[in-house]
C-alpha cells in the first residue's frame, strides 16, 4: 500500500490483542502500518505527523473522545477516511458513526478478509496489489480464547 498517497493505516484501538492482531494482519498483506494508538487526542497528533491515508477506528476508545469524534476530527482536519471496529450494538451509536460518512462499521468479532475488503473500498488501488487470504487462514478476528478484554 505504500505507494506514496499517505503512509500507511493508522490503527486506533484500545485493546492491546485486538490492536496488535490488526496490525498483524494488515502487515500479513502487505499494509504500511502508520502507528498503532489508544486516544484520540493521540491519534490526532500521529495523523498531523504522519498523514495516514486511513484510520481503522474503535468506536469505544480510552480518553475523553470516543472513536465517532476522532474519525469525524481525522476526516474534517486531514481528508482521513476511517473504517470502524465495534462490538457497540446500541442503535444510537451505530447511526452516529454511520452519520459521519465511515467507509465500513465492522463488527466484533469479524473477519480479515472484512477488514481487507474495507480497506479495499477506501483505497481501491490496494485491490490487485494485495495477495488472496488462504481459505484456511479466514477467521474471525477475536481475543484468544480466555482472554478478558470487557470489548465494548
Amino acid at each position: 500500500m505504500d505507494d506514496g498517497a499517505g503512509d500507511g493505516i493508522l490503527i486506533i484501538e484500545d485493546e492491546p490483542l485486538i490492536s496488535s492482531y490488526v496490525s498483524h494482519v494488515l502487515s500479513a498483506f502487505s499494509f504500511r502500518i502508520a502507528g498503532c494508538t489508544s486516544t484520540g487526542s493521540e491519534a490526532l497528533a500521529l495523523a498531523a505527523e504522519l498523514t495516514p491515508r486511513l484510520a481503522v477506528v474503535d468506536i469505544q476508545i480510552a480518553g475523553r473522545m470516543d472513536g465517532i469524534e476522532v474519525a469525524q476530527a481525522l476526516r474534517d482536519r486531514y481528508g482521513i477516511p476511517s473504517i470502524f471496529l465495534s462490538g457497540v450494538k446500541d442503535g444510537d451509536t451505530i447511526r452516529r458513526a454511520r452519520a459521519i460518512s465511515a467507509i465500513d462499521i465492522l463488527r466484533k468479532p469479524f473477519l480479515p478478509s472484512e477488514l481487507l475488503e474495507a480497506i479495499e473500498r477506501a483505497v481501491p488501488s490496494t485491490a490487485s496489489s494485495r495477495p488472496a487470504i488462504p481459505v484456511a487462514e479466514e477467521r474471525p478476528i477475536e481475543p484468544p480464547s480466555g482472554a478478558v478484554l470487557g470489548v465494548v
